[in-house]
């Protein structure tokens, strides 16, 4: 994925329809998927989940913010010391913000702007990476599977 956010070949509406998925299945939905000693199969639920109750609903619930972030993340490469991305025009009415962004200077393949706004104006766009918010996905993803599922510890 990260080859993908490099190369700007990452489609906007999978990283949407992405973090709708991610929303929908983790936080509260997540966490009463698994009652009190459901251990049987299908399940691969560890007995530490009940014995951790708090660390893996706080895990289930950093996994629903993380898909929101997903959704607001910009697209900007994941390489370090990549340019920094320009500003991002207001969305016309009825637009996507995707619409109104110009990839090719999020990625830092266009010149930069002449002046850029300084972090924390109002017209910079704050949202996290979606490298370093994919990275934060799959992190959270492996720390809960691997303190709580069954035979993958």
């Amino acid at each position: 994925m990260t080859e993908a956010i490099d190369s700007g070949s990452v489609e906007p509406l999978i990283v949407e329809q992405a973090a709708e998925t991610i929303r929908r299945h983790a936080g509260e939905t997540m966490v009463v998927l698994f009652p009190e000693g459901s251990l049987d199969a299908p399940s691969e639920a560890s007995p530490a989940i009940w014995e951790n109750w708090q660390e893996f609903a706080g895990l289930a619930h950093r996994l629903h913010e993380l898909g929101g972030e997903l959704a607001r993340a910009r697209m900007v490469p994941a390489s370090p010391g990549g340019s920094a991305p320009a500003s991002a025009p207001a969305p016309k009415t009825g637009e996507s913000i995707w619409a109104s962004l110009d990839e090719r200077a999020l990625l830092g393949l266009a010149p930069k702007p002449a002046a850029q706004p300084e972090p924390g104006s109002a017209s910079f766009f704050e949202a996290p990476s979606l490298a370093a918010t994919l990275g934060a996905i799959t992190g959270t993803c492996s720390q809960c599977h691997e303190a709580f599922r069954q035979g993958k510890q």
